[in-house]
């Protein structure tokens, strides 16, 4: 056999074990945050078809995360929010910019609750549910007497209070803390190789309603902080999580036919025939502490519905790029 081969061939094996261990890296993902704050600036985009119809939309939002000791961990609040360079109480003082849907209330409540994880990084609880909720109910009067002057106080009343119970609100903070870092917390995983977990996220559409959600964790692999920085020093990590399909569409037809017995529309024959929810979310962490660096989280929902015997197809894709800058 030629030198040239045998050379060649031995130089394969050598490297083909490095190759195979390098593919199945393991990463223990250990939370290590310590006391600091944050700026967080955030950009979504949302597009809608209906009827052959498209419409497009974007906002700008910003706002300092900030991370204290507490007895039981860690505290973890949010202040100095801007909305398209609005604040939130200015926001709030305008009934048609907050009532736009039932969605805004929901975020609102989960993005201002301040909560506590516990050093491992679980979430534990609210803060101060009182506290909050004496600031929203303020924060939304405008709104509610407005809805009051146009007849629609009692059926949006109804809706609002399921949104901010201390049930639906706990369940909104604990969900946007899973999505955004604590489903991983913890964990010892393989690079590229998946781990599936049932996790429940909150849908505002429905007044708040929970559902079970298959969501598929995996590690990428190392990546940079920032353009130019060490290939060392972050993980990227990704998750895509769908609600099983059946379970989706009957919540949604139970919300619709209460949405028009409120309405006094029991008339109409109105039925949702398919819906399809999916979720997918690109993290960069820093390796040795988790604190998030840059995430990216594309939501797509296309249903279909049938609307006195006419078949209707609305697709929503909204994008969400959000960089947090620790000032280190």
């Amino acid at each position: 056999m030629p030198t040239r081969f045998l050379s060649a061939a031995a130089a394969f094996f050598l490297v083909f074990p490095a190759l195979a261990l390098h593919g199945q890296e393991t990463v223990q993902l250990d939370f290590a945050w310590t006391p600091g704050a944050a700026v967080v600036t955030q950009s979504s985009t949302v597009s809608v078809t209906a009827a052959g119809q498209g419409n497009e939309v974007g906002s700008e939002m910003s706002y300092r995360l900030v991370v204290e000791e507490a007895a039981e961990g860690l505290h973890i609040s949010f202040e100095d929010f801007s909305v398209d360079g609005r604040t939130m109480e200015e926001i709030m003082a305008d009934p048609q910019a907050a009532g736009e849907s039932g969605q805004n209330m929901a975020s609102l409540a989960a993005t201002q609750a301040d909560f506590l994880v516990d050093r491992d990084g679980r979430f534990l609880r609210l803060a101060d549910y009182e506290a909050l909720r004496a600031t929203l109910d303020e924060a939304i009067a405008p709104m509610r007497q407005q809805l009051d002057a146009q007849g629609m106080g009692g059926m949006m009343d109804e809706m609002l209070e399921s949104l901010l119970t201390e049930e639906a609100v706990t369940l909104g903070a604990e969900t946007n803390w899973n999505q955004t870092l604590g489903y991983w917390v913890g964990r010892t995983m393989t690079v590229g190789e998946p781990t599936a977990v049932t996790t429940t996220t909150v849908l505002p559409m429905l007044a708040g309603q929970a559902l079970d959600v298959e969501t598929d964790l995996v590690v990428v692999g190392r990546a940079a902080c920032e353009a130019g920085g060490s290939e060392e020093a972050c993980l990227e990590l990704s998750a895509r999580s769908e609600p099983d399909r059946e379970e989706l569409r009957n919540l949604m037809d139970i919300f619709m036919a209460d949405i028009l017995e409120r309405s006094g529309g029991t008339g109409m024959e109105m039925a949702i025939t398919g819906m399809i929810m999916e979720s997918v979310t690109s993290l960069v962490v820093e390796a040795a502490t988790l604190r998030p660096v840059r995430t990216e989280t594309t939501v797509e929902i296309s249903m279909v519905m049938d609307i006195m015997g006419m078949t209707q197809e609305t697709q929503n894709r909204q994008v969400t790029v959000t960089r947090y800058d620790w000032g280190n």
